[in-house]
């Protein structure tokens, strides 16, 4: 195993601001995700989704889950904070792609139901 040597004070800010940044775009992405939800809009739920996922191609969260290899307390600080990031982008992905799926359901049903192709009546 090659030894790494700890992270500068550079690199720790590196890891700080894309940290940051992206979980702005997370935080985006939450709200108009809440919105579509909230209002059935299917375009917002789209909207929401391609922000995760152009965050996730460009941070790509999946490679935090990786088991740490290296005893560099430094590393091991800023691999927990993207691993609780790659958590948080999955479950927005699911949600994201739940959401979507529900707004088009619904707006289905209430074209069908405005064009009187189906009755909710008894």
């Amino acid at each position: 195993m090659h030894g790494i040597i700890a992270m500068a004070g550079l690199a720790e800010a590196a890891e700080f601001y894309g940290l940051v940044i992206f979980t702005g775009a997370l935080l985006i992405a939450a709200g108009i995700l809440a919105l579509a939800w909230w209002k059935r809009w299917w375009f917002a739920a789209l909207i929401g989704c391609i922000i995760c996922l152009f965050t996730g191609w460009l941070t790509q969260p999946w490679n935090a889950i990786n088991p740490p290899i290296t005893n560099d307390p430094d590393e091991s600080y800023w691999l927990f904070r993207w691993r609780i990031f790659a958590f948080f982008w999955a479950a927005l992905c699911v949600v994201g792609v739940a959401c979507f799926c529900t707004s088009i359901r619904d707006s289905k049903s209430w074209i069908a139901n405005k064009s009187g192709l189906k009755s909710n009546s008894i």
